[in-house]
């Protein structure tokens, strides 16, 4: 269903399983089929994450040709545009479209459509397709809309017509803005926008879809004219999702957070980048506010409702926080780190980043650090003795240091570290040869 030659995001590939229903997980997020797939050469992995584990997938040519072939053969799903000649088209539970082809204006939806997928190509055809039909298509579940590079189209109000659609995902560069009546569909559970080009506006009303499980937004903005202003908040669209389970804003504008925007008991991962004056300071209470989350991201947020700087962002009590990326912020905002932590991103953490590894050191359970774009400093020390007990790698991307400072008893279990050298000669920064020897270089 896939194109030839496409990416597949594995976290992507898993989120479309789950709504087809095909697997349920486990919460590792990586099903055993996937590495099967892997060691039996079904699938070729196409970029690893810095702990080896693949990050994105491709199919070779051939067996990409097979599938296709032999998912039509079994009726799994029907091209677009082969609708009318196939004489299994009223039971197809699943249409794809990929290619510009005519689709034939006068022919009929299958009534028992479960899926409607389009990646890149033929994304024409298939809004036409809904435009004519959306109300024939009570049973569609799932649709993927991916507008390809260097093409932009208007997303239609018919989308609002498909009650039964569980998934959604709308992915390129929208003339226009999403379509307001999508925030009526009452079993709509994952919401994926992601805008290619400028910021696409949104209805508020999204946030206050009750049902909602998992939500992803980049580019996104929230009308706000026309909303009262609470002084004690910034002025924005109050988050209330009480059933959502994921929240991942890049880049998006017009809302905010209040303890109560959440279950605490049902959010796992929680990751906004570039929101200004948000209030954060509820992360930091005694008894945390989100229990539960396993993943969370702070970018450019470190300010409370008053636009002042967060002195103090306190997570020791957040026993399942497992993974943690925080990104630009002041260096007078104190930073408690989680004691069952495993995965820490310090990016933009410049004067600060010393202090920050120097609490990071003693974390029992931390294998991987990546520090990213970090300058004013000379020198990081990671030598002593039970320092970084279990790290495994360590990632150093756009970190202006002139010397690493590493000894034999720290970091025991350290075999890789992955370097990708600023702007400046890699000779201009000292490597010790401990490191040399597990190092993997990335270019610019």
């Amino acid at each position: 269903m896939f194109p030839e030659d496409c990416e597949i995001f594995v976290n992507g590939l898993i989120d479309l399983w789950v709504a087809e229903k095909l697997i349920k997980l486990d919460g590792s997020r990586k099903p055993e089929s996937i590495d099967e797939f892997i060691s039996r050469n079904l699938i070729q992995v196409y970029r690893r994450r810095s702990d080896g584990r693949a990050r994105s997938l491709r199919i070779h040519d051939v067996l990409h040709t097979l599938c296709i072939n032999l998912a039509e053969e079994n009726n799994f799903f029907c091209i677009l545009h082969k609708l009318k000649t196939t004489d299994t088209a009223p039971i197809v539970r699943r249409i794809t479209c990929t290619s510009s082809q005519h689709v034939d204006e006068d022919y009929r939806a299958p009534k028992k459509v479960r899926s409607s997928l389009c990646f890149g190509r033929g994304h024409h055809q298939l809004l036409n397709f809904l435009i004519r039909n959306a109300a024939d298509l009570s049973s569609l579940q799932i649709l993927i809309i991916e507008i390809g590079h260097g093409q932009e189209n208007n997303l239609p109000d018919e989308i609002a017509k498909l009650s039964s659609l569980s998934y959604l995902k709308l992915n390129g560069r929208f003339k226009s803005g999403i379509p307001s009546g999508i925030s009526s569909l009452k079993n709509l559970l994952t919401l994926v926008v992601r805008s290619l080009s400028s910021r696409v506006h949104m209805t508020g009303r999204i946030l206050q879809m009750k049902q909602l499980k998992h939500l992803f937004l980049q580019k996104v903005s929230f009308d706000t004219d026309s909303l009262p202003h609470n002084p004690q908040y910034p002025k924005g669209v109050k988050v209330e999702l009480p059933n959502l389970e994921t929240l991942d804003f890049d880049e998006v504008e017009g809302y905010y957070f209040t303890p109560y925007s959440f279950n605490e008991s049902k959010l796992r991962k929680l990751r906004t980048c570039e929101v200004p004056r948000q209030p954060l300071s509820f992360l930091s209470e005694a008894r945390p506010s989100l229990q539960n989350v396993e993943d969370l991201k702070l970018g450019r947020c470190f300010e409370d409702e008053r636009g002042g700087s967060v002195p103090r962002l306190d997570l020791s009590s957040y026993q399942y926080l497992v993974r943690l990326h925080l990104e630009w912020f002041p260096s007078r905002c104190q930073i408690n780190f989680p004691a069952n932590l495993v995965q820490v991103v310090l990016e933009r953490a410049n004067d600060k980043i010393r202090d920050l590894v120097e609490s990071l050191k003693t974390l029992s359970k931390l294998k991987i650090i990546k520090i990213k774009d970090t300058y004013g400093f000379n020198n990081l020390d990671l030598s002593g003795e039970h320092n970084f007990p279990q790290l495994q790698v360590l990632v150093l991307r756009d970190v202006h240091f002139q010397e690493l400072i590493v000894d034999e008893k720290g970091m025991p279990k350290l075999y890789k570290m992955i370097y990708r050298p600023p702007n400046l000669s890699i000779c201009s920064q000292t490597i010790p040869d401990r490191l040399k020897k597990i190092m993997v270089v990335h270019g610019r």
